[in-house]
């Protein structure tokens, strides 16, 4: 228990990414990497890689890679990739709990250049990587049977939660409700993704045969810019209980065969600062300015150029005018 303590606590000192293995394949695999070390993006997916038996690995990597149950390997992994996460014993518990209790490693790169280098990779091995996805999965709405569906499993882990019309409102412990509005862009975005966390039909519906499934939960982010302290700690509750249920018994049960998870958390602050992909918003201004600039330039060159060609031919009254200069005077 000790232990377990001061794991956890050093996962939230590190303020940094991480990436643990959950599942029957866990304990059967380390890394060879210096202790303490992270692992970068590459690393960290190549990994997976060599779990689930990708044949894209160069013979060099395996001496550094995990290597796999021989006997009775996972048959399916999923990704689940956490995004603007930060992990705290009074917020996220259980996800500190699944990592402290799994192989884990402090993560240098963004969950997100972790999926996109698996997804590649496994594209080229003709066994892409499917997304998780409700079987009446709408990107344009929340259908109410997704709400309710959230709703009862919300139930069982002693959380009330009431669906009425587009609002899906959530009460925990003794804190004050919070209303989620399935109209909102970020309120949908997310109670999609805690639909599909909380329905393990997700697994069956996306590919049955697929080695590898993914899914990225990025909406916290948005709770962080634009919503109060309140919605999001009951947000990120909600999404420390649901993973943990998932992984723990809701995803291999529904599932039917052995699942292994690759659990990647990453910190908003971070994700800007390691993940070439992303851009600081001075840059992102920076950017706008002189990219719409040079287009109004080049808008009003090309409208110079028209009006120049369009032009009618006509000789000028003053510059071809013909006249015969009376110099009689000069003589007089």
């Amino acid at each position: 228990a000790v232990a377990l303590l001061l794991t956890a606590a050093s996962l939230v000192s590190a303020q940094a990414g991480h990436v643990g293995f959950l599942g029957s394949d866990q304990e059967s695999f380390a890394w060879s990497h210096p202790d303490g070390a992270p692992l970068s993006a590459r690393s960290a997916a190549r990994a997976l890689l060599q779990l689930v038996g990708a044949p894209t690995l160069a013979d060099s990597d395996f001496d550094s890679l995990p290597v796999p149950d021989a006997v009775a390997p996972t048959e399916t992994w999923v990704q689940l990739a956490l995004e603007n996460l930060v992990l705290a014993p009074e917020s996220t518990p259980k996800i500190l709990e699944l990592l402290t209790s799994a192989r884990n490693a402090e993560l240098s790169g963004s969950p997100r250049s972790v999926m996109r280098y698996v997804s590649s990779a496994m594209s080229t091995a003709k066994n892409p990587v499917a997304p998780l996805v409700l079987p009446d999965q709408d990107s344009s709405a929340a259908p109410r049977s997704q709400l309710q569906g959230l709703a009862d499993t919300l139930a069982k882990h002693g959380v009330t939660a009431v669906v009425d019309g587009d609002s899906f409102t959530v009460q925990i412990l003794d804190m004050a409700p919070v209303a989620f509005d399935s109209a909102l862009l970020s309120d949908r975005q997310f109670l999609q993704e805690m639909a599909i966390l909380a329905d393990a039909r997700s697994l069956v519906a996306s590919s049955p045969n697929a080695r590898v499934l993914s899914m990225e939960v990025t909406s916290l982010q948005d709770m962080v810019d634009g919503d109060g302290p309140s919605k999001l700690r009951v947000a990120t509750w909600m999404l420390d209980s649901l993973v943990a249920s998932a992984v723990e018994s809701e995803w291999p049960r529904a599932l039917g065969k052995s699942l292994g998870v690759q659990l990647l958390i990453g910190d908003s602050r971070r994700r800007l600062e390691d993940d070439p992909d992303y851009y600081t918003l001075p840059e992102i201004v920076t950017f706008q300015i002189n990219l719409w600039t040079a287009v109004a330039l080049v808008l009003v060159l090309l409208s110079a150029l028209c009006c120049m060609v369009n032009m009618d031919i006509q000789p000028d009254s003053l510059l071809y005018a013909k006249f015969q200069a009376d110099v009689s005077s000069k003589f007089d």
